[in-house]
């Protein structure tokens, strides 16, 4: 899940550092966002499924989906109405979009906070499911 997260939070960061000149970026945000769209659906449903009471674990998914769903439609569409103005910050020109992008970055990075407050007794830390997975992975590629 905190990969997930931390994955969340970077791909809207890339958009930060795009320019005419260093287009190519984007081939990294790219496979960075398939990854984290990828497990971000099952980070939300494991996330609701791990605060919810045993016998009511249908109710809280559906309603978290339900609420989720009608919160990201709304912020899609009032977002234009709160675009920030185009910030200077040290010589890094900003457009209203890429500020955007900049929050959008530092909100997801914030559902760090109530992650913390999960504990699931078969969870590993994220360096051992990287570790993991490089080793599952390598035999694979190296072939």
């Amino acid at each position: 899940m905190r990969l997930i997260i931390l994955l969340g939070g970077f791909n809207p960061m890339v958009w930060l550092f795009v320019s005419a000149y260093n287009y190519p970026i984007l081939y990294l945000e790219a496979v960075t966002s398939g990854i984290m769209w990828g497990g971000a659906g099952l980070v939300g449903t494991n996330f609701v499924l791990s605060v919810a009471p045993k016998e009511r674990k249908q109710v809280y998914a559906g309603v978290s989906g339900a609420f989720s769903g009608v919160a990201m439609m709304t912020t899609m569409l009032i977002s234009g109405a709160f675009l920030p103005h185009t910030l200077e910050i040290k010589g890094l020109h900003l457009e209203p979009e890429q500020v955007l992008f900049a929050l959008t970055g530092i909100a997801r990075w914030s559902a760090q906070i109530p992650l913390s407050w999960v504990h699931e007794p078969q969870s590993r830390p994220v360096g051992e499911a990287l570790s993991f997975l490089i080793r599952e992975i390598r035999p694979k590629i190296m072939k």
